[in-house]
C-alpha cells in the first residue's frame, strides 16, 4: 500500500473510532465526520498529478464492486493544494474501508496498482490527513439557500486555531455566530467542523460554500449587511480573542477529480 493510503488508513481508523466513542457516550445522532486527505503537487507536475489522479478514479470506477462505498469530492486550493474530503460516518464504516483499499489491490492486480502509486508519488511533495467532526451547534443552514455543498463550485475556509483550554468557549461562539445569523436571517449558510485528529489543534474551520468567487464576495457581504456591520466587528473581535492563530483560504471544487458515490437504484 501507497504511503497515500498508509496515512489515509489511519486516519480513517482512528476518526471511526472516535466516531464510535460519541455512541458509546450516549449521542442521540453521530454528527457528520470527515477525512480530509491534503496533497501538495510540484507545480512542473501539475498535469502528471491530476492526471494520475484520475487514473486511480478510473480504476476505483472500474472495480467498483472492491470499494462499493468510498467516494470523495476534491478541491483545488490557491496554494496547489489538492484535498479530497470522504465521509465517515461510523466505526463498521470505517472498517469496510480499510477493507476495500485491500480489495482493490486484489482486483486491480498488485502490479498495476504499484506502478500507477509510484509515478503519482512522483508528482507532489507531501501528504497529510486531519479528521473533522461537525458542529451541529455552531452549523447553520437556512431553509432554502441558494448555495449548499450539494451545488457549489467554490468553498471559503476559514481556520480558527483555538488557544488550549478554551474549547468550551469555542462551542459557545459558534452557538452565537449561529444565533446572529439565524436572527438575521441571513439566506445563506455554512458549516462548523472541529479537527478530532491531526496536527495543530484545537482548530476549528467555518467551510462557506460559494457558486464561484464572485459569489462568495457577495455572500460575504450580505452576511456583514444582514447582521450589521458593528454587531459582526464585535463578534470577529470576540471570536480572535480566544484564538492563538488564524487563516482564510479558498478553493476551488474540482468535479473531475472526485469520486461520487454509488447511487442506490
Amino acid at each position: 500500500m501507497s504511503h497515500r493510503l498508509r496515512s489515509l488508513s489511519l486516519a480513517i481508523a482512528v476518526a471511526a473510532l472516535t466516531g464510535a466513542a460519541a455512541l458509546a457516550q450516549g449521542t442521540a445522532m453521530a454528527p457528520k465526520m470527515f477525512i480530509v486527505h491534503r496533497e501538495h503537487a510540484l507545480p512542473e507536475k501539475l498535469a502528471d498529478y491530476e492526471a494520475t489522479t484520475k487514473e486511480f478514479i478510473a480504476l476505483v470506477q472500474a472495480n467498483r464492486s472492491a470499494m462499493p462505498t468510498f467516494a470523495f469530492t476534491a478541491l483545488q486550493g490557491e496554494d496547489l493544494s489538492y484535498n479530497f474530503i470522504t465521509p465517515i460516518q461510523n466505526l463498521a464504516a470505517g472498517d469496510t474501508l480499510l477493507a476495500s483499499f485491500d480489495a482493490l489491490a486484489k482486483a486491480a492486480g498488485p502490479e498495476k496498482l504499484g506502478d500507477l502509486f509510484r509515478r503519482s508519488g512522483a508528482t507532489f511533495t507531501s501528504a497529510d490527513d486531519n479528521a473533522f467532526l461537525e458542529v451541529p451547534e455552531g452549523t447553520y443552514w437556512p431553509a432554502g439557500g441558494a448555495v449548499t455543498p450539494m451545488n457549489a463550485g467554490y468553498y471559503q475556509l476559514d481556520s480558527y486555531y483555538v488557544k488550549p483550554g478554551y474549547e468550551d468557549a469555542a462551542a459557545g461562539i459558534a452557538a452565537s455566530w449561529k444565533k446572529l445569523f439565524e436572527d438575521a436571517k441571513v439566506p445563506y449558510g455554512y458549516s462548523v467542523h472541529k479537527l478530532v485528529l491531526g496536527n495543530d489543534g484545537p482548530l476549528w474551520v467555518v467551510s462557506t460554500p460559494a457558486k464561484d468567487a464572485a459569489n462568495l464576495a457577495e455572500i460575504n457581504a450580505a452576511a456583514v449587511k444582514a447582521i450589521g456591520a458593528a454587531a459582526w466587528q464585535a463578534q470577529v473581535a470576540k471570536t480572535l480573542a480566544i484564538c492563538r492563530g488564524f487563516d482564510s483560504k479558498r478553493y476551488t471544487v474540482r468535479r473531475d477529480l472526485s469520486l461520487p458515490p454509488v447511487m442506490s437504484k
